[in-house]
């Protein structure tokens, strides 16, 4: 199975990025962490990131570097970090990867629960690839040329611009559903709710994604 998750309090995951801004993030030296020790697995032994790197290009026959690395904290002490690694290459890296802060709102969660939750937003954001956590941090430039585009796009229907209005505003749910995760229909929850909507009914809220892939 070439598909495997990570979760942990911190996880580094790091050429196409989707992410929001986070408090917990922070630029990590690529030479040091090419040096740090990696894990081979049962038998104890361990090499540098740096070697185990080099032993999967020789693995996949495809040049692989770090060009850039980011680090993530948690931001609360009631929330967790939770991962997933798609396409794995070896036991820290993949084709893609996601990376989220999900916050306890209810007084009793589970800590076992809430990584499973994680896990499973991590998955979809790998499926997904939103941009934005929310339509509130969508950039006003970003929305106000969406805004634009739709009401060219009804240029001449000959409709009153109050009804114009209300016809971007459904519009605009449909572009918030298509780079907002929150307002995204889950893709591995079972009738895929709306995000949003499933993490409250779990007592849980998104507070961050990192979104990362190799691939087109």
């Amino acid at each position: 199975d070439d598909d495997d998750d990570d979760d942990d309090d911190n996880n580094n995951i790091n050429n196409k990025t989707s992410n929001n801004n986070c408090e917990g993030a922070y630029s990590v030296d690529v030479n040091q962490l090419l040096s740090i020790a990696v894990d081979n697995g049962n038998d104890g032994s361990s090499n540098t990131l740096k070697d185990t790197l080099e032993e999967a290009v020789l693995a996949i026959r495809e040049n692989l570097s770090i060009s850039q690395a980011t680090a993530v904290r948690k931001t609360t002490d009631n929330s967790i970090l939770a991962g997933y690694v798609h396409g794995k290459v070896c036991d820290f890296a993949g084709t893609s990867a996601a990376l989220v802060e999900i916050a306890s709102i209810a007084p009793n969660n589970n800590r076992e629960d809430m990584k499973e939750i994680g896990k499973k937003l991590a998955m979809h954001v790998v499926a997904a690839k939103p941009t934005y956590l929310s339509p509130s941090d969508i950039p006003e430039d970003v929305l106000q040329k969406e805004k634009t585009i739709l009401m060219e796009q009804m240029t001449d229907s000959g409709k009153p611009a109050h009804i114009l209005e209300k016809i971007v505003n459904g519009r605009l749910r449909k572009f918030y559903e298509s780079v907002c995760l929150t307002e995204q229909a889950h893709l591995v929850e079972e009738g895929n709710p709306k995000i949003s909507k499933a993490l409250a009914q779990h007592g849980v809220e998104v507070k961050f994604f990192k979104y990362n892939s190799i691939l087109p």
